[in-house]
């Protein structure tokens, strides 16, 4: 790597530093560190020993002095003129994987000193490191059931207390889940998705039609669940968190390496089960034909309130202890006449084609199967898909 010496500003701090924001990124065995400074604060004439950057696995956060642990990745960056620093600076390395459990990931700076390397400053990642097996695809025939390995995505990014530098955690994780065998139509390969703010990512390996070569299937799509337990078959109740149309797919055909970047909506507080479901229009309904559970529950937790009152220049924190309202996001509706206490079940087709952005033909749709049980019903509406549910689920009444 080529990387060039720069002078620096004086300052009051330790003699080697890693400075600024600090980070690294885990894929497929190979490791991205990205550092912002790696400073030399001692005198002009003082030129360090050799330098190595290393990306260490241990039982607990890095407090100084001797450590053990499992060393993932590093590499030399040799040596470094007092008052000079590199950066920002991006080194791609193999990565070697921990064993099986929960590691703190710890970035350090050493220095050769003629007998061994010695920490010069290091940086604590704030969210732990969840390091799993890689299984193969297999069948267990006893149950109907496949195990298939995906991957999860996690990123946060934080200030280490003990230094105070910048840091960002971002892994791509591979675990273990479970899904449904096949039947027609699959998901196959590594399947996940990385959620960002209000955005979510879903990573499909492959979408396979294995039936025969001259059939058609229906119109198929892509969701995402929250559900209180893994989905195993059959009917279910959870929350659409994101979803897709994706068309028809011929017989003997696949559709490789796909990514959708969708809009979120985030489930209520709780504990959840994520699953992500290719599913079939029949010509009355969206069937699931596929379904991965994504093993690592999501945990979704009451937010603070902040209010500041400026007479008095406080800033008071409000908790709640009740369970989470999701605030509606904006509506896709250009003039909304209904109320919210009109129910699904007497909406007229002129109630509902105020909707912005819907067919006649899905207005049409729902107006010839009413009345429904419950919202879930709506689902299985030709044209109703997730992002429209939770749009009628606000604007009216069961």
């Amino acid at each position: 790597m080529y990387a060039i010496q720069n002078p620096i500003i004086p300052v009051s701090a330790a003699e080697l530093t890693l400075d600024g924001n600090c980070g690294y990124h885990i894929y497929n065995g190979r490791i991205a560190i990205n550092i912002g400074n790696i400073a030399n604060r001692r005198e002009h004439g003082n030129l360090s020993g050799t330098l190595s950057i290393e990306l260490w696995a241990l039982q607990q956060p890095y407090r100084g002095g001797q450590f053990s642990g499992l060393a993932l990745a590093g590499t030399t960056i040799g040596e470094l003129r007092g008052q000079h620093f590199i950066g920002p600076s991006t080194w791609e390395l193999a990565a070697q994987e921990p064993a099986e459990g929960e590691w703190y990931l710890t970035l350090m700076l050493r220095e050769w000193n003629g007998l061994a390397y010695e920490t010069r400053d290091f940086v604590n990642f704030a969210v732990p490191y969840v390091a799993a097996g890689k299984p193969a695809v297999v069948r267990n025939p006893g149950n109907n059931v496949i195990n298939v390995s995906f991957v999860e995505y996690k990123k946060a990014i934080s200030v280490d207390a003990q230094s105070g530098h910048t840091v960002c955690n971002e892994s791509a994780i591979e675990a273990q889940a479970t899904k449904p065998a096949a039947a027609g139509l699959a998901l196959h390969g590594n399947c996940g998705y990385e959620v960002l703010d209000k955005r979510i990512t879903l990573h499909i390996g492959e979408i396979a039609n294995l039936r025969a070569e001259n059939t058609v299937s229906g119109d198929l799509s892509l969701e995402l669940w929250a559900l209180k337990q893994a989905y195993q078959d059959g009917d279910f109740d959870g929350f659409a968190l994101a979803g897709i149309p994706i068309g028809e797919l011929c017989g003997k055909h696949s559709i490789y390496a796909s990514q959708y970047e969708l809009d979120y909506q985030e489930p209520p507080e709780g504990t959840w089960q994520l699953s992500l479901m290719l599913r079939e229009w029949n010509g009355q309904a969206y069937e699931t034909r596929d379904c991965i559970n994504f093993a690592l529950p999501l945990s979704v937790r009451t937010k603070n309130t902040v209010s500041r009152k400026d007479p008095d220049n406080v800033i008071n924190l409000g908790f709640q202890d009740t369970k989470k309202t999701v605030a509606p996001a904006k509506l896709p509706v250009a003039a909304v006449a209904t109320p919210r206490t009109t129910s699904i079940n007497l909406a007229t087709a002129d109630q509902l084609a105020e909707l912005k952005g819907v067919p006649k033909k899905t207005v049409d749709n729902i107006v010839a199967a009413q009345p429904f049980d419950s919202f879930d019903d709506l689902s299985k509406v030709k044209g109703v898909g997730p992002k429209l549910l939770k749009l009628l689920r606000e604007l009216f009444s069961l």
